[in-house]
């Protein structure tokens, strides 16, 4: 069984990992189910109950998701090196964007949340990104899971 860091069981999930042609400032993240990486047998029939995003730096940057929030019921999480902030001047909808901060050219943070979707009939998942420094960026993460443990 596959383990993140912080000890939830991810045995089964899908995977992305990719984003060549990034730039600083709005970039807008499509990430069509074709693409993802089916690990251990995972279902698009199955109710997806939690997601993973990480950022991956070559040095440092920062990068803001559009109206994720924390602070509030069914938070986001951060599990690894750096930390998450509220942005309340990058954003495209809602009040506030949800920034990843990388520490010191660490391996990366990323945030994960508890979801309860049927991605059965969608074909993709759209995300807004606003990129500091997308020279630096070196790829963003989406892993999706029906397993629920943390």
């Amino acid at each position: 069984m596959w383990l993140t860091s912080s000890g939830g069981d991810w045995s089964k999930y899908f995977i992305f990992s990719n984003w060549l042609g990034l730039k600083d400032g709005w970039n807008e993240l499509i990430f069509d189910k074709s693409d993802f990486i089916n690990m251990n047998g995972e279902s698009w029939n199955n109710k997806l109950n939690r997601i993973k995003i990480r950022i991956i730096p070559n040095e440092n940057t920062n990068v803001t998701f559009t109206d994720f929030r924390y602070d509030v019921n069914n938070d986001w999480l951060t599990g690894s090196k750096g930390y998450i902030q509220d942005d309340t001047i990058n954003f495209k909808e809602g009040s506030q964007g949800l920034k990843l901060v990388t520490n010191n050219n660490e391996h990366g943070v990323n945030i994960k949340n508890t979801i309860n979707k049927d991605f059965s009939n969608m074909n993709n998942i759209v995300v807004w990104a606003y990129v500091d420094d997308a020279s630096e960026l070196g790829y963003i993460r989406l892993m999706i899971s029906s397993k629920f443990e943390f």
